[in-house]
């Protein structure tokens, strides 16, 4: 099935999305796999907007890592595809529906995102929205 994208994306969604204790890691080795096309909007989707939007478990660690690696993932996205990276960016708007230690972790990634130089517009717009509504 490599030679179908559609399928691999799939095969990478159901990896970013299982919900087991070294999700995180599987992901950082989705990002790194033969079949990952890093450029690519729907594999981004696929394995980095999975595991933000439907992995709760390995997404909202209560070590933060989660909110981590999503920052890092819009910040490395951004130059290269804004409109991924806004898109990206919107995994944090539950924030203030979670307690108050997630809060504050999704508000510093924000924050963290934010005051990053050059940040595109799109990804500023939604980063500082979201931010605004932890007030």
């Amino acid at each position: 099935f490599e030679g179908d994208k559609l399928v691999v994306q799939k095969w990478l969604r159901l990896q970013a999305t299982a919900s087991d204790a070294h999700a995180l890691n599987t992901v950082h080795n989705l990002l790194n796999h033969k079949c990952f096309e890093a450029l690519n909007p729907n594999f981004i989707y696929s394995v980095v907007g999975a595991f933000a939007f439907a992995n709760p478990l390995g997404f909202h660690q209560n070590n933060g890592d989660g909110y981590q690696f999503l920052s890092d993932q819009i910040l490395h996205y951004d130059p290269l595809n804004a409109s991924v990276a806004a898109r990206l960016c919107k995994a944090y708007e539950i924030g203030n529906k979670l307690d108050t230690n997630r809060q504050r972790a999704i508000h510093q990634q924000l924050e963290r995102i934010l005051r990053t130089d050059d940040l595109s517009k799109g990804t500023y717009e939604v980063a500082s929205k979201i931010a605004n509504s932890f007030a």
